[in-house]
């Protein structure tokens, strides 16, 4: 059964100020993790957390607040199941985040607007019935990051590409695929091909767009992560921006041409490859595309791909009109949809009033507006699975953008959270986990 977007699932970045920023000890932290990790990678690349390093010892301190407190709040993780996942997030992320920030090293990371490469997510869903939780509500952790050398971002490799290639295919032996199975980057070896930039579009990127000394933004891809009971699914992203740049063709050509690069399934992807090609065709003026995602999973075992567009609005109107696909997609699920968005709308913006035919129209005005990051207004993800004609429509609000504290994003999200029967969340429950977390 899909699940309605605004409804059965809800996904939260939960801060609204750096992550990095943290100053909160390790030893606080009240779940017991492993002394070490015992990988199953042989390669010993994949190195595991120094605590002597001054580098990660800074990160494990900025990150483990956030971890601990979503791993315990989602009521979905046994304790063993937490202890595991806080061992494998230090093991094999925090040696990958790169140099603490300090004077003569800023970040810059795009993965959040501060330039923390580290960015929690929470992912929430009402509890399927039958459910082992006495919970009405269940939450997942999902977390990103991109992987940055010890010595930071090199102008040899200015968005850190060698450092993806690398660790994707260690990463998908430490992560897992349906059922028993592990990781499958079929999809991602199919898509890398139009992604990666080759030995002379690297000099080009080089020579021609990132100033001496300067650090440029790691965005060509992604790594995330989603935890599910003791198992980490694999989710790789890759950004048009490096690919665009350096050929000349625009971010739609970019995504479009590795989205149709895909040959597994191909047949199988085109008829809401088609439908979704035509509608951001359509929108080009208001739309651009910004990256893709893929599930490292098996195209046989009901792997998704998704393309993420960036608009600049948030006008009620903009979203309804990405989340029917200008009215091509009409089922009653999806209005149904419409109407969950339109009634809660008004509250992931920090409104007053709910949203009605005179206001529907209306972007409100942001936090940080300018040409360069104008797409923080809003953006859209298309997802796309083998065998289902149309696609299923994602819009995201950056709270960041809207509000000004996190007690202000509380309030609104819990009053969210009680419209949805959510009580452990709606009273209490969200604003104590992102107290911790923080």
């Amino acid at each position: 059964m899909r699940q309605i977007a605004f409804h059965e699932t809800i996904r939260i970045r939960p801060l609204t100020r750096p992550t990095y920023l943290s100053t909160r000890s390790p030893s606080k932290i009240r779940i017991p993790i492993q002394a070490r990790h015992n990988s199953s990678t042989s390669n010993s690349s994949l190195s595991q957390y120094d605590d002597n390093n001054p580098n990660q010892r800074y990160w494990w301190s900025a990150c483990a607040p956030s971890l601990t407190s979503l791993l315990r709040h989602s009521q979905s993780y046994t304790p063993s199941q937490q202890s595991l996942h806080l061992s494998w997030f230090r093991n094999n992320v925090i040696p990958n985040l790169g140099p603490r920030p300090s004077s003569s090293y800023r970040l810059r990371s795009p993965l959040n607007y501060e330039g923390s490469p580290y960015r929690p997510t929470w992912n929430f869903c009402s509890a399927p019935a039958g459910s082992p939780s006495s919970s009405s509500v269940v939450g997942t952790l999902r977390f990103s990051f991109d992987p940055i050398p010890a010595t930071g971002t090199s102008e040899e490799d200015p968005t850190n590409q060698e450092e993806y290639k690398r660790l994707f295919p260690l990463l998908a032996r430490e992560c897992h695929g349906k059922g028993e199975t592990r990781a499958d980057l079929t999809w991602y070896d199919e898509v890398k091909e139009h992604m990666y930039l080759t030995p002379s579009e690297q000099v080009i990127l080089q020579s021609k767009f990132v100033p001496k000394g300067s650090q440029l933004p790691p965005e060509h891809a992604a790594i995330a992560i989603g935890c599910v009971g003791e198992k980490r699914v694999l989710k790789p992203y890759f950004f048009a921006g490096p690919k665009s740049m350096v050929t000349g063709l625009s971010p739609h050509q970019v995504l479009f041409s590795a989205l149709r690069g895909i040959r597994t399934k191909a047949e199988e992807l085109k008829p809401a490859l088609d439908l979704v090609e035509q509608y951001v065709s359509s929108r080009a003026s208001v739309m651009m595309p910004n990256c893709i995602g893929i599930d490292a999973v098996s195209p046989n075992q009901g792997a998704r791909v998704k393309l993420y567009t960036l608009v600049p609005s948030n006008a009620f109107a903009v979203m309804r009109d990405a989340m029917t696909l200008g009215g091509r997609l009409t089922s009653p699920e999806t209005l149904r949809g419409v109407e969950i968005l339109r009634s809660i709308y008004h509250l992931l913006r920090g409104d007053r009033s709910p949203i009605n035919d005179a206001t529907e129209e209306v972007s409100k005005p942001c936090r940080y507006e300018s040409m360069e990051n104008s797409y923080w207004k809003g953006f859209t993800s298309y997802e796309m699975r083998p065998g289902r004609e149309e696609p299923e429509v994602k819009v995201y609000v950056p709270l960041i953008q809207l509000f000004e504290t996190e007690e202000a994003v509380i309030e609104g999200l819990e009053e969210v959270w009680r419209g949805f029967g959510w009580g452990e969340l709606g009273k209490g429950g969200y604003g104590e986990a992102i107290g911790e977390a923080l």
